[in-house]
């Protein structure tokens, strides 16, 4: 695991922890407005994200940018081979889809901290 100073240590305390897994089904069931599916679209997914965004521990809110479209798409894009030729992806990847989004956030803001970029409260961006 990693360092718990690091954002990257803080996200992968909160993703094993039990919090996460009652966020995520939270977040999704209210952007999937309650309606089960075999499939989500880009849409869905990144409702989701965001809405799990919303609950994250005040630290993590603090540290990680809500991500935009383009950062969810850019980060997701090894993964395409796991979108059926429907053009959605397959609800039971939700949560590894949702990780690698998150996983990339923080460290991104690690790298950037990393660099000597300056440190600010996320949720004044």
């Amino acid at each position: 695991m990693g360092d718990k100073k690091s954002v990257i240590g803080q996200l992968e305390c909160y993703l094993t922890g039990q919090s996460f897994p009652v966020h995520l089904q939270f977040a999704y069931a209210k952007a999937a407005r309650g309606q089960g599916a075999s499939v989500i679209s880009d849409a869905i997914l990144e409702d989701t994200i965001l809405g799990v965004h919303q609950l994250f521990p005040d630290s993590l809110q603090k540290d990680i940018p809500e991500p935009n479209s383009e950062f969810v798409q850019t980060a997701l894009k090894p993964y395409s081979k796991k979108r059926p030729k429907s053009g959605c992806w397959k609800v039971e990847d939700i949560t590894e889809l949702l990780q690698v989004v998150l996983i990339s956030l923080a460290a991104s803001v690690d790298k950037f901290r990393d660099i000597g970029g300056k440190v600010v409260d996320a949720r004044t961006l």
